[in-house]
């Protein structure tokens, strides 16, 4: 028996199944973080900001990703649902879905409001520290 030309093999128990091509993308799968999709998705999702494949680029320079490379790896992205994106006449931008994130209840934001005054006091005093000991190294008289 002859395999089918656009197949892809699927098992089921001990049994191999063959399912069409245009089936097999619904399984969706996480895109590898050293894919040229894994490294768009990342920085997308790090950045949660609008951006166009230009920004995304620009950025992504350094792991010698092509423009090209990274429209099409946005655009199957969006097409995946990973991302969302909008159409402002010829130009898509591109952005994290906000549903992925935690919001912090209140109890939370106060919590960290707390921890924040902290630590702004922590560095306040610390800045004090700092200029009063630089003050008293310019009070010093050379040899």
């Amino acid at each position: 028996m002859c395999k089918p030309i656009y197949t892809a093999p699927f098992r089921i128990n001990t049994e191999q199944v063959f399912l069409p091509r245009k089936v097999f993308p619904l399984i969706s799968m996480a895109p590898k973080s050293d894919s040229a999709e894994g490294i768009v998705l990342n920085f997308v999702n790090e950045q949660n900001r609008p951006l166009n494949s230009q920004n995304v680029a620009d950025s992504l320079q350094k792991f010698n990703l092509k423009k090209a490379a990274i429209q099409k790896a946005l655009d199957s992205l969006a097409d995946g649902g990973k991302i969302s994106f909008k159409e402002y006449g010829k130009q898509k931008i591109y952005m994290a879905r906000q549903d992925q994130f935690d919001i912090p209840n209140s109890e939370d934001l106060n919590q960290m409001k707390e921890q924040n005054s902290k630590l702004q006091e922590q560095l306040a005093e610390r800045k004090k520290a700092i200029s009063e000991v630089e003050a008293g190294v310019i009070m010093i008289p050379p040899n």
